[in-house]
């Protein structure tokens, strides 16, 4: 790959993840926090708060797959989408009310959605082999993260600090620079020859066939723990005696595994192949909720936080990877949107609002019983893994996704090596 093109792709990773980094594990507590520290929103506000990206993940990345694929190029998409959600998030940072606070997530949200889905189509457009490369590409979207957290401790220690709402102000900025820099990624025209009419119904076919089918039911309940770890683990910390200071800083060490397990994800997929990454990806999620019931020795509850980078991509960026596999040429757009739909559409919206609905359960009289609270995902993801590992098909990636490519498929990649030939 040139390293100009690498570059580039490793760029956009960057800002599209620090975006999302520099507010979503921290924003709760300000939430919840009583005037004038915070807005003193009930569980079920935050709840819908953190609803409001998953719900628009529900539609927005079929829509924006289909407009892609049929009629403007994903660099644009991407542009005037973050424009829009920097927008947004200003507006949600200057808010000192539920409704324009909601209504500024919510329009950010609508923009955000489906640019995850549309970065990795646009990398998997210009990579060759993307089982080899784009673990080393997205592992630029962990180190955003990252620096997003470690940003934003620095600033809460300085002179400058401002309160809780900081972590807005900052995920605006970086969502206006990540417009203005898309219009300079590498062009990605609609494949409008040959492109079904309706590429995400064409998507929704795939649910047809059965292994896929299952591999998504599965990753919908697995995608519903997920906010439990970023909704409450910064309060969880606090509530063992770190300080709101620290805790952005103490949160990127999940981040900082993510970066080693993204790197070794090519050696994995190699050696173990998709369905036993997949289960151990599934399994690590019941492993850290464990630790954090248990509550103690503080040291290991710290370390544990470093199994996200197993969970994250050993599952999210694996079955990223395998749906770009198994997706015909014209749809791949639209697949991409789909399986964004599966894990932060209905998985991350169902489970805030489970999340927060537990949440509330456990706590009586402003005391919250964390050992229950973990306790219920950990019961969840240890069932999901049983079932991946009993329906995924055994094999290599090129083994399990050889099944439902047809000779028309396969007639076409010599085309698309010329045109990857062509755009570089």
């Amino acid at each position: 790959m040139a390293p100009g093109l690498r570059l580039r792709l490793s760029a956009m990773m960057f800002l599209e993840f620090f975006i999302w980094g520099s507010w979503y594990g921290v924003l709760a507590k300000h939430l919840e926090t009583p005037p004038p520290g915070g807005l003193g929103f009930a569980d079920w506000q935050v709840g819908n708060v953190y609803s409001l990206f998953p719900l628009a993940s529900i539609f927005m990345p079929l829509l924006a797959g289909q407009i892609t694929d049929r009629w403007i190029p994903t660099q644009a998409y991407l542009g005037l989408a973050h424009m829009i959600g920097a927008a947004g998030l200003f507006m949600a940072a200057s808010a000192e009310a539920y409704e324009p606070n909601h209504l500024g997530i919510l329009i950010w949200a609508v923009a955000y959605a489906p640019t995850i889905s549309l970065t990795n189509s646009l990398a998997f457009s210009h990579i060759r082999n993307a089982e080899r490369d784009f673990g080393s590409i997205r592992v630029l979207g962990t180190i955003g993260w990252i620096l997003a957290g470690w940003t934003l401790a620095g600033w809460r220690k300085s002179e400058f600090a401002i309160g809780g709402n900081d972590c807005l102000y900052l995920a605006a900025a970086a969502s206006l620079a990540m417009g203005l820099f898309s219009f300079l990624l590498p062009s990605t025209p609609p494949a409008r020859a040959g492109v079904s009419p309706w590429a995400f119904l064409k998507a929704l076919s795939l649910l047809k066939q059965p292994r896929i089918a299952v591999f998504l039911l599965v990753s919908v309940v697995v995608a519903m723990e997920m906010p439990f770890y970023f909704m409450y683990t910064d309060q969880f910390l606090q509530s063992l005696g770190e300080s709101s200071e620290n805790t952005p800083l103490i949160l990127t060490l999940a981040q900082v595994a993510e970066i080693a397990t993204m790197l070794a994800l090519p050696w994995f997929l190699s050696r173990l192949g998709p369905r036993k990454t997949l289960f151990l990806g599934a399994l690590a999620w019941p492993v850290r909720y464990l630790v954090f019931a248990l509550g103690k020795p503080y040291p290991l509850v710290v370390a544990s936080l470093t199994l996200h980078g197993v969970c994250f991509v050993f599952f999210f960026v694996v079955a990223f990877i395998f749906i770009d596999s198994v997706a015909p040429k014209d749809i791949k757009g639209s697949a991409q949107g789909l399986l964004t739909l599966v894990l932060y559409g209905f998985g991350l919206y169902f489970g805030s609002q489970f999340a927060a609905w537990i949440k509330a359960r456990y706590t009586t009289d402003g005391v919250v019983n964390w050992t229950s609270i973990w306790l219920v995902p950990s019961v969840l993801t240890v069932l999901c893994a049983v079932v991946l590992f009993a329906t995924f098909p055994r094999g290599s990636m090129q083994e399990v996704t050889a099944a439902p490519q047809s000779d028309r498929e396969r007639e076409l990649e010599p085309a698309r090596e010329s045109e990857l030939d062509q755009r570089r």
